[in-house]
């Protein structure tokens, strides 16, 4: 799950630039970026199928 997290965190900062977030808090924002994208309706559907391939 931690890995998993961490690669498609990474994959979606680089998307909204948020590295500074994903260097500070690593795999423990996953859950604060994906609440973000989800109020901002960044990439939600891209978000969605990368959460669905796993």
């Amino acid at each position: 799950m931690e890995s998993y997290g961490c690669i498609h965190f990474f994959i979606f900062s680089q998307t909204t630039r948020v590295l500074v977030n994903f260097e500070q808090n690593k795999c423990l924002s996953i859950g604060a970026f994906y609440s973000l994208s989800l109020m901002r309706n960044i990439r939600y559907k891209s978000l969605k199928y990368f959460l669905t391939l796993n």
